[in-house]
C-alpha cells in the first residue's frame, strides 16, 4: 500500500528496503502505480522489483513495451522463475517458498504470471495516461500562446552543420553529437532550403 512508504516517518519503509538490499543481497526498484484501472478499488501499490543480480530493469522502459515485447520478457521472467511477492497480499508470500506438490506449483505460477500480467497493464495505463495529459498540457499551453516547444541546441546544430557540410557520415555525426537521425534529416532540409 501507498501508505507505507510514510508509515513511522517512513522508517518501515526504509527498513523493508534496506533488509531486502543489504540482508537479503537483492537489486532492487520500486514504484508506486494505481490499480483503479483495473480493479474496482482506488488503491495505489507499491510494487518492488528486486533481483538477485543488477540489472537494466526499469518500471519506466516496461511501461513503454508493446504486446510483442511484452510476451518475450514475460517468457524470459517465467524461464528465470522469477516471482511476484506482494507485500499486503500474504496470499502471494508462499510464491517465495518451493510448491509441495504439482498442482500448487501450477496454480502459483498461473497466479504469478496473472500479477505480471496486471503489472505490466497497470503501468502501460500509467504511461498512456501521462503522454495524454502531457498531450493536452501542451495545447492548452499553445491555445494561450505560451509553449514554446524544446529549445533548439544551437551551437550542436552548427557543429552539425559544419560536419555535414565536411562531407562527415550521419553515422560519425549521430556517435559524436549523440543526435538523432531526424535532428540530422531536419537539419540537412534547413540547410538545402536556405541554399
Amino acid at each position: 500500500m501507498k501508505n507505507l512508504q510514510r508509515h513511522d516517518g517512513g522508517r518501515t519503509f526504509e527498513t523493508i528496503l534496506r533488509v531486502l538490499q543489504d540482508e537479503l543481497g537483492y537489486h532492487i526498484q520500486y514504484r508506486v502505480i494505481s490499480a483503479r484501472p483495473w480493479v474496482p478499488q482506488g488503491r495505489e501499490r507499491i510494487f518492488i522489483a528486486g533481483f538477485r543480480e543488477a540489472t537494466d530493469f526499469s518500471f519506466d522502459r516496461l511501461s513503454r513495451l508493446n504486446v510483442a515485447d511484452w510476451d518475450k520478457l514475460k517468457a524470459e521472467i517465467a524461464a528465470r522463475r522469477i516471482r511476484v511477492v506482494a507485500l499486503d497480499l500474504p496470499t502471494s508470500w508462499q510464491m517465495t517458498g518451493q510448491a509441495r506438490d504439482d498442482i500448487q506449483g501450477r496454480i502459483l505460477d498461473a497466479v504469478n504470471a496473472m500479477m505480471l500480467d496486471m503489472l505490466a497493464a497497470i503501468a502501460r495505463k500509467d504511461y498512456e495516461d501521462r503522454r495524454r495529459r502531457q498531450a493536452q498540457g501542451i495545447e492548452a499551453a499553445k491555445a494561450q500562446g505560451a509553449y514554446r516547444g524544446r529549445p533548439e541546441k544551437v551551437e550542436r546544430n552548427a557543429s552539425i552543420v559544419k560536419l555535414l557540410n565536411d562531407g562527415q557520415s550521419w553515422s560519425t555525426i549521430i556517435a559524436a553529437t549523440g543526435a538523432s537521425r531526424s535532428t540530422l534529416a531536419r537539419l540537412v532540409k534547413r540547410k538545402e532550403i536556405s541554399r
